[in-house]
């Protein structure tokens, strides 16, 4: 046993075993370690080791050796003869491959050595046990950030066929090191970003060899299983830069190191499965100068315990991720070329709330927790509020029963009761109830057997009751498949993300009156170099992404504004989103040209627009949603109708007499079959307090009074960058000018306004049907300070079903020679409309 400082004799030799990754080995030492077990006769061997401390340094130099590949063939040669063809030698039909590289250069003295270091390997690590106590591993990026894991005890077990790693205690921190000159000696405090005090396994489960009596199949793969419990993660902007960059430097020093060139199919399987239990990660904004030693001192208490209530001085978001699964599993098919590998994430559940500053009660002086604002759920009883059917009508009414109603939905005064209410219905399933089948067809005849067409609502639980809910397994899912080749992983087929119904919530108060999100993105944006990685010229991956996502309720909150004596709930606007399909790039069904240009499409059974009128009985219940609009298919038959394209048109170079500095387009396109709306006195009310209070809370963030201030020292940098950034210095010379273009194409639309009636009688509905529907909007065309709106119809009627021509010949414009209208939106030379304060009144 050695009592004292133990250091690492030669760090050149440790740096020739790390050969194929892009780090070196800073500095390495022990204060104490001991091996026990050597001259046993059993063969078994104990190491322990205490503060551990190694440091690494990202450095591509120094592996540029020869000595790289000959490790690299000694391994090669070892992994393929000893542990996979182990069964071969006592078969008489094993002959070795003499194509491979590493067979025909690998010197005869070389070989020879192979049995003798595999049964050294073998004997080692077949009984060691390995037990560490603060062990403490450092990687440097230099010039930027340091990364510790730290582990207070580790314990390493071998059992025949398996080896188990047992680690307690885990702590991940950071310390920046950009104004630091050694970067080993940081004089800046570290942070923790990641903390663990429940137990950590890892178990290394090894196929017996081939051939073995033992082993099910001849393609058994090497397996890893990683269990972990809770974990607590806070995180700034200025961490997820910092890990960014050590990606990125990681990623470039690999590049510049000399890999030789080895057959990946020689090595084993290795199966992956890693489990964690639950992960609490708190969205942090930056630190004030007056707050830091309170989030120093309140950040440690989060990290004992992340799932208590611990409140900081500043409001954050955070996020929980429950029942997390990763799965990684390598097959070699016998008609492919090279060997697959699918990877598997699934997520069961899902929660982010906005977290407010804890205030200090004036009377007690204790802390006094306001309630989190919820910001995305899971809710899986949001298909089930209402009929997903949408009603289509291919011709103008001819009375006005023939249209179908719009239905209601009850929506919650608060994100946390609805949080509720999808608990307790998912806790009245039955156990042993059917789930609901997969697909539109199924579900539509599911709805069919319950007695629900197109125009009622859906059957809802009543007092004593079970609803039927559909049992999804997992709340996210995401699958991809790749190749593995000599340069590395290749993706097959595009990756598929799948999400179960979620209700958003985007509350514009803590989002813009708050900062909370803004500062987190801005602090991102402001303080990004440029790394030297930049320069190197790299092929971009052409990745494709496939997001399936069944239900998602967007609900968008604005709070009241002060002056008005309106009630004190926010104004809101919902809209929901059936059965959408995302796709980076062109869409298999989509209706249009194939072609390059499309770089994001997506598909949608339904889309309806729906708002909450509050009244005294309904905001003590609980608010009614009125929809006023369906977005769907003509039939039935058509599925996901609704279809949206981003493309952009580049200038076409293939042209003999190509046009200098021609413009690229970037066209906005939807298809949308059939449309629906209703629209009535109090739904227009909403709306337009609604978006008065957007108008209020926009100006009152990114005011006119903004304009005069520098832009350097402006606090809005991201609204800079996205809205300002063509203002300043015009554009490249070698870049050609963007115009926008939103095209948008209904085959038939229809709405029914309800005007209200004189001296107290009923609504008067007056319908309007239109067909062929073509709307092309223009924002600053040709550089011009105007938009421009043009606007095609085919066919439109206006029927009054109230007045006495109702019950005449209907007036429409299919006689119309030429159906198209044009308007031109400019802005007055003298003052925008926005920012006269009569005409806001007015508008009030």
């Amino acid at each position: 046993m050695l009592p004292h400082t133990f250091l690492l004799p030669d760090i050149k030799a440790v740096n020739t075993s790390l050969l194929g990754f892009p780090v070196s080995l800073s500095e390495g030492f022990a204060t104490s370690l001991s091996i026990h077990g050597w001259d046993s006769s059993d063969g078994s061997l104990k190491l322990a080791t205490q503060s551990l401390r190694i440091i690494l340094r990202l450095d591509p130099a120094g592996h540029a050796s020869t000595t790289s590949s000959l490790a690299s063939t000694l391994a090669a040669s070892f992994v393929h003869e000893e542990i996979i063809a182990e069964g071969l030698q006592n078969n008489d039909n094993a002959i070795p491959d003499q194509s491979l590289p590493q067979m025909q250069t690998k010197p005869d003295g070389i070989r020879d050595q192979i049995p003798l270091f595999a049964s050294v390997i073998r004997r080692v690590f077949a009984g060691i046990a390995v037990d560490a106590t603060n062990s403490e591993i450092t990687i440097i990026n230099p010039g930027h950030a340091s990364f510790t894991l730290s582990i207070s005890e580790w314990h390493l077990a071998s059992e025949e066929g398996r080896r188990n790693l047992t680690l307690s205690g885990i702590h991940l921190s950071t310390n920046q090191l950009r104004n630091v000159h050694d970067a080993s000696l940081g004089v800046e405090a570290s942070e923790t970003i990641i903390s663990s005090h429940e137990p950590v396994t890892l178990c290394l489960i090894i196929p017996p060899p081939a051939f073995h009596p033992f082993r099910t199949t001849p393609t058994d793969n090497l397996r890893l299983v990683v269990s972990m419990g809770l974990m607590g993660c806070a995180i700034r902007s200025e961490h997820i830069n910092s890990i960014l960059g050590l990606l990125r430097r990681w990623t470039f020093c690999r590049n510049q190191m000399s890999r030789p060139d080895v057959n990946p199919n020689l090595t084993p399987g290795f199966d992956i499965r890693l489990d964690i239990e639950k992960i609490v990660i708190l969205f942090l904004p930056p630190f004030a100068q007056d707050t830091g030693l309170q989030w120093t001192s309140l950040l440690p208490l989060f990290f004992e315990n992340p799932v208590s209530d611990t409140r900081l001085p500043r409001r954050h978001v955070r996020a929980c991720l429950d029942n997390i699964s990763f799965l990684r599993t390598p097959s070699a098919p016998a008609k492919q070329p090279h060997s697959l590998v699918d990877f598997d994430l699934t997520l069961k559940n899902m929660s982010i709330d906005s977290m407010p500053a804890r205030q200090p009660a004036p009377s007690s002086g204790r802390n006094k927790a306001s309630p989190p604002t919820t910001i995305i759920r899971i809710d899986r009883s949001l298909p089930f509020q209402y009929s997903p059917l949408h009603a289509s009508l291919s011709e103008p009414p001819k009375a006005q029963s023939d249209a179908p109603k719009l239905p209601t939905f009850k929506t919650c005064k608060t994100a946390d009761e609805a949080e509720a209410a999808s608990v307790m219905d998912l806790l009245t399933r039955s156990d042993d109830s059917p789930s609901l089948p997969s697909g539109k067809a199924r579900r539509r005849k599911r709805w069919k057997k319950a007695g629900v067409n197109g125009s009622s609502s859906p059957p809802v639980s009543g007092p004593g009751q079970i609803m039927l809910l559909p049992r999804h397994s997992h709340a996210i899912s995401l699958r991809a498949k790749f190749t593995k080749t000599r340069t590395g992983h290749s993706l097959l087929s595009p990756v598929e993300l799948t999400i179960s119904p979620m209700v958003v919530f985007l509350d514009l108060e803590s989002v813009l009156s708050e900062n909370i999100v803004l500062e987190f993105l801005e602090e991102m944006l402001r303080k990004r170099t440029a790394h030297a990685s930049t320069s190197v010229s790299r092929k971009p991956r052409q990745w494709r992404l496939t997001i399936n996502l069944a239900f998602v309720r967007i609900e968008v909150r604005c709070p009241p504004s002060s002056s008005q004596s309106r009630s004190s709930l926010s104004q809101s606007l919902i809209v929901d989103l059936h059965n959408v399909e995302l796709r980076t790039g062109t869409g298999p069904r989509s209706r249009t040209v194939q072609s390059d240009s499309i770089i994001l499409s997506a598909l949608c059974e339904r889309v309806v627009g729906a708002c909450p009128l509050p009244s005294e009985e309904e905001i003590i219940e609980g608010r009614m949603a009125c929809m006023f609009l369906s977005l769907g298919s003509v039939t039935s038959d058509w599925g996901r109708g609704i279809r949206f394209n981003l493309e952009i048109l580049s200038p076409n170079s293939s042209d003999t007499n190509p046009v200098v500095g021609a413009e690229r387009i970037v066209m906005l396109g939807l298809d949308i079959p059939s449309t629906h709306a209703e629209i009535s006195q109090p739904v227009l009310d909403t709306l337009q307090a609604w978006l008065r209070d957007i108008s209020k809370i926009m100006k009152d963030t990114f005011g006119t009074h903004r304009a005069t201030a520098e832009r350097d020292l402006d606090a809005r940098v991201l609204w800079n960058r996205v809205f300002n950034r063509n203002r300043s210095n015009g554009l490249p010379e070698d870049r050609p000018p963007t115009e926008f273009m939103i095209r948008a194409s209904l085959s038939e639309a229809f709405a029914r306004m309800k005007i209200p009636g004189v001296n107290d009688q009923a609504e008067q509905p007056m319908d309007a049907f239109a067909s062929n529907v073509d709307i092309l909007v223009q924002p600053n065309p040709k550089g011009r300070a105007e938009t421009i709106v043009t606007l095609g119809i085919v066919d439109a009627s206006v029927t009054d079903h109230e007045h006495k021509l109702a019950y005449s010949t209907h007036r429409h414009a299919a006689g119309m020679v030429k159906s198209t209208v044009q308007f031109c939106f400019a802005p007055l030379a003298k003052q925008s409309p926005a920012d006269d304060p009569n005409l806001e009144d007015e508008v009030d």
